[in-house]
Parts: C-alpha cells; sequence; structure tokens
C-alpha cells in the first residue's frame, strides 16, 4: 500500500515511477473504476491535472479520487448495470437502467457516443449481454454503440438497400453469440461456414424492420437461425424448426414439410453455400418439395414421371451417385410394398437407400469387406417374401459370386430371395413321412434352378433328390446350409454318397456304404444297429440302383427294417391268410400279409421272422449274397426288398 502511494505521489510530482503506475497500485489504495483501458487517461491527468478540478498538484488520496471520477464519469454506473449489480447508482438508488445522459464521456476522453433516445434501449440491451468487464472503459462502450447502430442502421425494412453491413466483430462486440457458438467445436472452427450464416443474416436483417432487432436477445435469436440454417447443410443434427425458417423466410411450412426441407439443405455443399441468401435457401426449400413429391407419387403409381437423381439429391438423399443407383431405388418404389406414405419421410427413404447399398456393395464382396446385409435390409426395398437371418446368410455369400448389374433391381433381387428363402424352408432336421407325396417333376425342376440360381453346382444326373433329401435332414434352423460354400458342401457330399450307394446296390464288390454316407444322401436313423442288414439288403439280387434312386426310396427299406424287428418277436405265427393278416397288424400296421405275399416269402422266410432276427450279426467272411444267390430259398434280404 505504501509503495503504492509512494508511486502515485510520484506520477503527481512530475517524475512518473518506474515502471509506470498498475491498476494494482490504484487497488492497493482502495480506488476503483481504474482499468488498463483508462490507466493511460488517469496517470496523465494526475501528473497534468484539469485546472478547473485541481488547482497545484495532485498530492492526496480525495483528489487522486476526483481525477478517476472526472475521467470515469457516469461509467461506473454502466458497469453496474452491465454487472446487474443494484442500485446502478449511489447517487439516485430508484434509477435502475442507465439514462442517453450516462454515455456522455468526459470531455478529455475526446469521445462523443451515438447515443439517443431511439437506440438507447437496443444499447443498454447490449450492456447486459456483454457483462461489466466488456464495458470498464469509455472506448469500450463507444466501440458497442457504433456497432449496435450499425445493425439498427441496417435493419430499415427495405432489402439490399445498405452498404455498410455490420461485421462479424460487431455481432459478436454486442453480445450476440449465436455466430460463433453454432460454428465452433472445441478448438476447430467453421469460418467458412460462419461467413455465410454472417451472409444469410445481414441479407435477413437489411429486410428486417428495426424492432425485429431491437434487443440483443431478439437479435440473438435471428443469428441462431440463421447460423443453424447453414450449419444444417454440414450437420444434419443442427436443430431446425419450422418456426424457426418460417421466422426467417416468413413461410408458413408445417414440421411434416420442414422435414423435408431439412433434409433439402442437408444435401447442400457443407460449406453452407448453397443457402446463404434468402433466395438460394427458398431455392433449396422448394427444390425439396418438389422432389418428395415427385418420388412419392412414383411410389403410389409407376405412371408417374420416376424420380432422377437430381430429384433424389435435391431431397438430400446421400449415396444415389450413378445411374445404377438410380434404376436400383426406382425398383424399390415400383414394388408394391412400398408406397408414398413409406417414403413421405426422407429419413425412411434413405433406410431403403441405405438397405439397397448394403446389398449392392455385397456383390463381387469375395474378402467380406463391406457390411453384411440383414434380413431387414431385403425387407427394406420391398423384396416379397421375408427372409429368415440364416437365409439372409446364405443369400449374402450368393451376393459375392455376383455383378451388381445382377442385382440392380428388386426383381433380380426377388428370384435369388425366393430361391435362398426356399432352400432354407426345405431344412426340416428330420426325414419325410415314409408316405409323403413325392416331389413332382416340376417341383424338382425348380429346386434344380434355385439351387443353380444361388450359385450351387448342377447335380450329376440322379442325385438331385439326394441333395433335397440331404437339406431336409439339415437343422431346420438352416445353420449347416447358411452360406453357399456350405450348401455347396452338403449337396457335392449328397452326390458322391448317391452314387455311392446306387453303385453298391448294383454290385457289392463296390465300396460298402457307411451311416454318414446314408446320412449325407438324407436318410436318416441308420447306425451301428441296422447298417449291415441295411447293406446286406442292397447287396441281395433283388435290389438294384433303381430301389436306392432317391433317400425316400431307400428310407423305406430302413423303415420296412423296423417293421420286420418289431415282428420278430419269438412267437410262431400260423400260415394262413387270416392269422399272417393279424400278425402284420399287430406288427404296427405296417407288415401286412399282401407285402409277405409280393415279396414271395416262403416258409424259410416265416421261419425267419417268428425265429427272432440277430439285429447285430456277425459278418461272415464268405459272401452271403453269393450263398443265398446259390440256393433256390430266398434269404433275410429278400424278405427285406422294398414295397414300390
Amino acid at each position: 500500500m505504501a509503495n503504492s502511494a509512494q508511486r502515485i505521489a510520484q506520477q503527481g510530482d512530475g517524475s512518473p515511477p518506474n515502471p509506470a503506475l498498475t491498476v494494482e497500485d490504484f487497488k492497493n489504495l482502495g480506488l476503483e473504476g481504474v482499468t488498463s483501458e483508462n490507466l493511460d487517461a488517469i496517470a496523465s491527468s494526475i501528473a497534468n491535472p484539469p485546472p478547473n478540478l485541481i488547482v497545484g498538484k495532485v498530492d492526496t488520496l480525495a483528489e487522486v479520487a476526483v481525477i478517476i471520477r472526472n475521467n470515469i464519469g457516469s461509467l461506473q454506473i454502466l458497469i453496474n448495470y452491465a454487472d446487474g449489480k443494484t442500485p446502478i447508482n449511489d447517487q439516485l438508488l430508484s434509477q435502475l437502467e442507465p439514462t442517453v445522459d450516462n454515455y456522455r464521456p468526459p470531455a478529455s476522453t475526446n469521445l462523443g457516443l451515438v447515443v439517443n433516445a431511439d437506440n438507447l434501449h437496443a444499447i443498454n440491451s447490449a450492456l447486459r449481454a456483454v457483462g461489466g468487464t466488456a464495458v470498464n472503459a469509455w472506448t469500450k462502450v463507444n466501440a458497442i454503440a457504433q456497432s449496435y447502430q450499425r445493425i439498427l442502421n441496417a435493419a430499415d425494412g427495405t432489402g439490399n438497400n445498405t452498404e455498410l453491413l455490420p461485421t462479424l466483430e460487431d455481432y459478436t462486440r454486442v453480445g450476440v453469440k449465436a455466430l460463433n457458438a453454432v460454428f465452433t467445436n472445441g478448438n476447430n472452427t467453421d469460418t467458412a461456414g460462419r461467413s455465410n450464416a454472417l451472409s444469410l443474416l445481414n441479407e435477413v436483417l437489411d429486410a428486417s424492420p428495426r424492432t425485429r432487432v431491437a434487443t440483443v436477445p431478439a437479435l440473438e435469436s435471428l443469428a441462431g437461425i440463421a447460423a443453424r440454417a447453414v450449419r444444417l447443410a454440414r450437420e444434419k443434427e443442427t436443430a431446425l424448426s419450422a418456426s424457426d425458417i418460417n421466422e426467417l423466410l416468413k413461410t408458413t411450412l408445417t414440421e411434416d414439410q420442414m422435414e423435408v426441407v431439412r433434409s433439402g439443405i442437408t444435401g447442400t455443399r457443407d460449406d453452407g453455400s448453397q443457402v446463404r441468401t434468402i433466395d438460394s435457401l427458398n431455392e433449396v426449400k422448394q427444390k425439396a418439395l418438389d422432389a418428395s413429391a415427385k418420388i412419392r407419387a412414383y411410389a403410389d403409381s409407376i405412371t408417374n414421371p420416376a424420380p432422377t437423381r437430381t430429384d433424389y439429391q435435391n431431397l438430400g438423399i446421400v449415396g444415389i451417385d450413378d445411374t445404377l443407383h438410380v434404376t436400383a431405388i426406382n425398383s424399390a418404389l415400383a414394388t408394391s410394398r412400398i408406397n408414398g406414405a413409406a417414403v413421405a419421410r426422407p429419413r425412411d427413404l434413405q433406410t431403403i437407400v441405405d438397405a439397397y447399398l448394403r446389398i449392392l456393395n455385397e456383390a463381387g464382396d469375395t474378402t467380406n469387406a463391406a457390411p453384411d446385409p440383414t434380413a431387414a435390409d431385403y425387407a427394406a426395398i420391398g423384396v416379397e417374401v421375408t427372409l429368415p437371418a440364416n437365409a439372409a446368410q446364405l443369400l449374402n455369400s450368393v451376393l459375392h459370386g455376383k455383378t451388381v448389374d445382377d442385382i440392380n433391381t428388386v426383381t433380380k433381387i426377388n428370384i435369388l430371395v425366393q430361391a435362398a428363402n426356399a432352400i432354407h424352408a426345405l431344412a426340416k432336421g428330420k426325414i419325410e413321412a415314409l408316405d409323403a407325396t413325392p416331389l413332382t417333376e416340376e417341383a424338382l425342376a425348380r429346386l434344380q434352378s434355385q439351387l443353380t440360381t444361388l450359385g450351387v453346382s448342377a447335380p450329376p444326373s440322379g442325385t438331385l433328390q439326394a441333395v433335397i433329401g440331404a437339406i431336409r435332414l439339415s437343422p431346420d434352423g438352416g445353420q449347416d446350409i447358411d452360406s453357399l460354400v456350405k450348401l455347396q458342401n452338403l449337396a457335392t457330399k449328397a452326390q458322391d454318397a448317391q452314387l455311392k450307394i446306387n453303385a453298391y446296390a448294383d454290385d457289392d464288390s463296390k465300396p460298402v456304404p457307411d451311416a454318414t454316407d446314408y446320412r449325407a444322401m438324407g436318410v436318416d436313423k441308420i447306425d451301428g444297429s441296422n447298417l449291415a442288414a441295411i447293406n446286406s439288403t442292397l447287396a441281395s439280387p433283388t435290389v438294384q440302383s433303381a430301389q436306392t434312386a432317391s433317400p425316400r426310396l431307400v428310407q423305406s427299406i430302413v423303415t420296412a427294417y423296423e417293421h420286420i424287428f418289431q415282428a420278430a418277436d419269438g412267437t410262431e405265427c400260423q400260415h394262413d391268410q387270416q392269422s399272417l393278416q393279424k400278425r402284420g397288424r399287430r406288427a404296427g400296421g405296417q407288415l401286412c400279409a399282401r407285402r409277405f405275399q409280393w415279396q414271395g416269402v416262403s416258409g424259410l422266410c416265416r421261419q425267419f421272422f417268428d425265429g427272432g432276427i440277430d439285429t447285430n450279426p456277425t459278418p461272415d467272411p464268405a459272401s452271403a449274397t453269393a450263398r443265398r444267390r446259390q440256393r433256390s430259398l430266398p434269404g433275410p434280404a429278400e424278405c427285406l426288398a422294398p414295397h414300390a
């Protein structure tokens, strides 16, 4: 304190201290109102006091206070008001706001502020917006007053007639924050976007009446709308409502229309240069509304004009980069599952576009670098059937071998979807019933076409039903055929198994089928307990490849063996027709007398049945078939030959 007093005394004595006086010197003595802005002026007045205030040298604390008050004048009132302090005037406790007279700085400042009754309210609102620190010097107050006056001069209600438009600094100086806040993210500022927002704001301001921007809150609101309208071009999550755009452009958009307009703005250049004027923003708005109407009309009826790439771009739909994309999306709109209501909102149309793009990107994606489309993606573009998840995975793998031209319409995709769905639907995890209706030639041809459409190699002659049987026997969730590789592997094994079993039925010197072979071709319920018996049937002279030409025929042999095992209960039966029929019904209704008769079963067969069957026979080194072929009576294998 003593040091500060000594330094100020030196200033008053005409011997300025070194270093020069500081704001802290005055604060140490309890003197308020000295700032870095007015420090030099006050120090100069202390060295050379105005003769009308001080006689002689400044050598008392009271005289220093007079100098400060004279320099500040009513600035303290403005500072107090800016900081929200009360009372703002210690000499007039009832005063609530600064008056025009309070904006009259001392003559020593050589400032003449442009504050009058017309702009007083506006400038007072600016003081409140910026705070006391921003008005702690008359030069600062003067700058604020000048900036707001430029803003008010521009707002004369007539557009394009003002040469001196406000700058970014003018808006910032009076307390408008939106132009900086909207375009600043951390340490990064979108200067191009901010510049275009300033252009839009000034054009709106130029066409506005003064009353529209008579306070900083009103000006901040207008600046915020202009800033967000431009920022929306880069950042689609920017908030901009129908009431906002209606306020900015004096339109009457509904919220539904505004959603379309918002999307249109997002489709413009990121820097906001396409919405930097009232006319350009209005143009973007109208083009978006027109494009949306055209797209909705086409979705309702393809007799209406088809949307073009420009239409999608005007609506702000991203990802449609060429004619192929336009063709693809238009084909989705043309499906019966998508109508105008389904694409009334741009976000819903974008969902369709994104889904189709994921599907197109899957074509040729042999490295699986692109995200896989989901079943929901296929549904989104309007395919005719719903794909289970594993069927969608199968289809995705199929697309790896396709080109974009193979799937550039929903019609083409429908063919693949139907094929994947049909093959997936075959997987039941169990065999068909023995008396199920065999597939017609037409059904077989359709399934073969669907398999080859998916990319499965055409099966060798006579093995298609094995492939189908193998698919049927795969788990009903479709996890064993959820890729083209898996499906092809299953088909190849089925074909190989079918050919191996056929070969053994024709010639028992060929490799003997095992349980995995039977299952591979779609035959169930063969294991170590009955494998030898089934193979002995195939080795019999009455069974040839014609009787093993499909999983259904081989499965009937397995089923017949099951019934015979049930009949072989060790109880002798009567050989008359009635007893034989009753015995057949007792065995489950499947082993009937007619079947025995059709087989030409002799007494030896019946003795074999009545005496029981060894279900785990020890293989005889000699060929059982060869021995039976030397005898006149049929053996067990002949008894088990399938009933065609």
